[in-house]
Order: C-alpha cells, then sequence, then structure tokens
C-alpha cells in the first residue's frame, strides 16, 4: 500500500515550518515574544540601569534645546 501524497495548499496560512511543531513553540498563542526582565542591564558602557540610559538621552534632548535656543536668539 503507498501513503498518501503531501497536498500542497496555495494558501500562505496553511503553510507549516519544516522544522516541525517545536519550532517557535514558546511563542505559539500570543503572537509576540516574550519581554526581556525589567532588571535586566543595558549593556552600554557606564550605564547600569534603562533608567539612566533614559534620562541621559532626555538631558542630551534638552541640552539641544537649550542651545537652539540660546543661538536663535544670539544670531537673530
Amino acid at each position: 500500500m503507498n501513503p498518501p501524497e503531501e497536498v500542497l495548499s496555495s494558501d500562505p496560512r496553511d503553510a507549516r515550518s519544516s522544522r516541525g511543531d517545536e519550532a517557535g513553540s514558546e511563542y505559539r498563542g500570543s503572537g509576540v515574544p516574550p519581554l526581556p526582565p525589567a532588571d535586566e542591564p543595558p549593556g552600554l558602557p557606564g550605564f547600569r540601569t534603562w533608567r539612566g540610559v533614559y534620562a541621559f538621552v532626555l538631558g542630551v534632548f534638552v541640552w539641544w534645546i537649550a542651545l537652539l535656543a540660546l543661538l536663535t536668539e544670539k544670531f537673530s
């Protein structure tokens, strides 16, 4: 007896992974990968926490705005 032939569908929703059901099973159901833990260090030199990174970025932004305001006032 011959095994049944595999029928290929043209619908992309019917496509299955060639690696099997175990591939990506940790993401199944939610559709998005899990977030890293909040206490994970940012991995940037000079910063131990993400709060420090955000404070630095905000400080640089405020500094540029102040610099642009001062230069506009001086040269206008």
